[in-house]
């Protein structure tokens, strides 16, 4: 993580940044869990298992903002932040009509199998397995607006927060497009 932070007049006005990687390991259900089972959404039976082949996420983040803290309005303090993160290799667990066409076209994924009735063709039961997919991104502003009073019965503060996310876009599989 690179961070940097710049004050051009005094503490009044703080101008920041941060740049920053990571990574996010996978469960250890994810990897090495006990197979579940349940039932899918024609209730078709469907199993779970775990994947010990699984990859870590890779993230990219971005944040540049400011906080403002007016002498003019002792207690005040006003911070914007704009962001925007990125990641890859996101752990997944595929949807069930997703095992299907795959089947259909042949193209089953690692751990990935799918049960037909010999007689009518019907899907009797899936299995699939957890699988790193493709990639999610985020970017959107964080605002913050602190007041502090002191009074003879001690320090009161009011604090307002809010988040506006700008886009999310996410592809389920690697090489396919974010929506």
């Amino acid at each position: 993580k690179f961070v940097m932070g710049w004050q051009p007049c005094d503490d009044s006005l703080t101008i920041r940044s941060t740049w920053g990687e990571g990574f996010l390991q996978p469960t250890l259900f994810q990897l090495f869990g006990s197979p579940t089972s349940g039932f899918g959404v024609d209730d078709i039976p469907v199993t779970v298992n775990p994947n010990p082949a699984l990859q870590p996420e890779d993230s990219r983040n971005f944040t540049a903002g400011f906080v403002y803290s007016p002498k003019y309005v002792p207690g005040l303090t006003l911070s914007v932040d704009l962001w925007d993160i990125e990641s890859t290799g996101v752990v997944i667990l595929p949807q069930d009509a997703d095992v299907r066409r795959r089947d259909d076209r042949g193209a089953l994924l690692p751990g990935e199998m799918v049960f037909h009735d010999p007689g009518t063709g019907d899907v009797t039961r899936i299995i699939k397995t957890y699988q790193n997919g493709g990639a999610e991104s985020a970017r959107g502003v964080d605002l913050s607006l602190q007041y502090q009073i002191q009074t003879s019965f001690g320090t009161f503060t009011s604090l307002t927060q809010a988040t506006y996310l700008d886009s999310f876009r996410q592809a389920t599989a690697a090489g396919a497009p974010a929506l």
